[in-house]
């Protein structure tokens, strides 16, 4: 809360690091660190934090969805697809995190159709990301931790038409 300046911000980061050496297995830590990493813009050292921990737990979870993240902020969807799929592999308790990883999934996919030219491929890549935004809305469908509604609706619109009863139905939960 009292981080001010960049000294305040670079402090806290040594801080991680100091509990990362710590607790090197503790998913908070980790997840916080990679996150910092990337909020004060060294992207590097957020690759090779994650890199480090897939290749000594290659089925972390947490790991996994922070490069998809990672992958997604650089537009580079089809691995971001790839990483989060990966993810959904992994052991996690934390269903709000799954839910989260769903979501990412299917916005990757809305991000990708807005990149084809074709409507037919537009169409394809809104079908694929509407099972994981459905699951993402049956684990979180008070959207706290992930916000699946609008592109649900998104796919919704362009692949059910605006007269369908889901389209309809989350039109009315995004006041649109």
């Amino acid at each position: 809360k009292g981080l001010q300046t960049k000294e305040d911000s670079l402090r806290c980061l040594g801080q991680l690091k100091q509990l990362y050496d710590k607790y090197p297995d503790d998913a908070d830590v980790f997840s916080q660190l990679a996150q910092w990493y990337s909020n004060l813009g060294y992207a590097d050292k957020q690759q090779e934090l994650i890199s480090e921990r897939l290749k000594s737990d290659p089925n972390n979870f947490t790991a996994w969805a922070m490069k998809g993240q990672f992958e997604m902020n650089a537009q580079k969807y089809d691995d971001a697809i790839l990483s989060f799929k990966k993810a959904m592999t992994c052991e996690t308790s934390d269903t709000a995190q799954k839910a989260l990883v769903d979501t990412f999934i299917g916005y990757c996919y809305t991000q990708k159709s807005t990149q084809l030219e074709k409507y037919e491929d537009q169409l394809k890549e809104l079908k694929e990301a509407i099972p994981y935004l459905e699951e993402a809305r049956s684990i979180d469908p008070n959207r706290e931790r992930s916000n699946w509604a609008y592109p649900l609706y998104n796919c919704y619109y362009y692949v059910l038409g605006e007269k369908d009863a889901k389209t309809i139905e989350l039109k009315k939960l995004l006041g649109l």
